[in-house]
């Protein structure tokens, strides 16, 4: 499926230009391909920065004369000494479409209000319960910050409602908050239909082998899979893999570290640090027995589509986007936020019923075609090409 128009991608996730490559982090990267690979012309819009950071670590395929340079929006606080700036570029971007995919959320929120061009708004996250779930902000800073997050989201509604808009949202929870006319729930990837090959061993050993994979950030839950853990060792055989770094400033890191080397078991869990995507992340979720996603706030995690296209079973908390890509009981386990009791009784069901190990694997398995980044991106440009054509009517 292709858009026979000039698509404008616009994009708050920052990039860099190193050795004339536009670098970009893989999880968008491999997305942003996909939509410039099935137009017939495409611009990007994206925030530029001076360093090229570890999470950098896609060098996209796009031609640079093709990339419209935004300030660098690394926060939302730094981003607004660029408002008119930005503004330029945007509206650059605007002159050359003929229609617009726009990531949200975006650290200039009503920059992207009356762009007057058809448009898909993919919301990938909510900032509200982001902040919320944060300890990075305290006192008035964080008051601030509940502030401008509830005005991104104020901005997002409106931006949904303007004529000829469409919304791609990543659940159905940010779908019922946002409340769109129009457009779809989607569950994201970026996993390659041949990426997407089983693990041998789908039995689970007497010392299970347990994984993280994500940035560790305050949202992701990870204190409280270091206390399940804890509980879990102290009958079980069991090892503890982390997987991730971080992409912005945060206490995360720290809080995480610190936990660790307080821990009984701590020669049990490892903390690798970020894993090179492609291979080597495929690779090591089938080295692992059950992939554990304890956030406390998300939108659909592109981990537990990977994890189970691979054949490892999943346990996540009953958040955001989540339920609307895993269904509990039926392609994973789903427990609630802030909730290490919930976690390790999961794990213990998880490794003592064999048939429900088994069921959830094979359903896992069974939506590897529908979650691969090819449908992921159809879908999104199928949404594309209704807009711009409700809009030539």
């Amino acid at each position: 499926m292709n858009f026979d128009g000039t698509l404008g991608i616009i994009s708050g996730t920052t990039a860099a230009i190193v050795d004339n490559k536009l670098w970009v982090n893989h999880s968008i990267g491999r997305l942003l391909e996909s939509l410039i690979e099935r137009s017939a012309n495409a611009y990007l819009c994206i925030p530029i920065i001076s360093k090229k950071l570890p999470s950098l670590n896609h060098p996209l395929n796009i031609d640079l004369s093709k990339v419209l340079k935004l300030p660098p929006l690394q926060t939302t606080i730094s981003a607004q000494r660029y408002y008119f700036k930005a503004q330029e570029a945007l509206q650059q971007l605007v002159d050359l479409s003929d229609a617009l995919f726009i990531r949200l959320p975006f650290q200039l929120p009503d920059r992207i209000l009356r762009l007057k061009k058809p448009k898909v708004l993919h919301v990938v996250s909510s900032p509200l319960n982001v902040i919320r779930a944060s300890t990075d902000y305290q006192g008035l800073m964080r008051t601030a910050a509940l502030s401008f997050a509830a005005f991104s989201e104020f901005c997002m509604k409106r931006a949904a409602k303007e004529p000829y808009t469409r919304v791609c949202s990543n659940g159905e929870e940010m779908w019922r908050r946002l409340a769109p006319s129009a457009g779809r729930v989607v569950i994201s990837s970026c996993m390659y239909r041949e990426e997407m090959k089983t693990k041998e061993e789908l039995s689970i050993p007497s010392r299970v082998r347990l994984l993280f994979v994500g940035y560790l950030r305050p949202e992701k839950g990870v204190l409280d899979l270091l206390d399940a853990f804890e509980d879990l060792r102290a009958t079980q055989q069991a090892t503890l893999t982390l997987a991730g770094g971080s992409d912005r400033q945060t206490t995360a890191g720290k809080l995480i570290e610190e936990r660790i080397s307080k821990s009984r078991f701590a020669e049990d869990i490892q903390a690798v640090g970020m894993v090179e995507f492609g291979e080597p992340l495929f690779s090591l979720y089938r080295s692992h027995d059950v992939l554990i996603q304890p956030s406390l706030s998300e939108g659909t995690p592109r981990t537990l589509v990977e994890a189970r296209a691979v054949g490892l079973p999943v346990i996540a908390t009953k958040v955001g986007g989540i339920p609307s890509s895993v269904s509990h009981d039926v392609d994973g386990l789903l427990v609630p936020p802030k909730s290490p009791a919930a976690i390790k009784e999961a794990i213990v069901r998880l490794i003592g019923d064999e048939s429900l190990r088994k069921r959830l694997i094979d359903n896992g398995l069974k939506n590897q075609d529908s979650y691969s980044l090819e449908s992921f991106a159809d879908s999104l440009i199928e949404e594309i090409i209704i807009a711009y054509n409700e809009a030539q009517v």
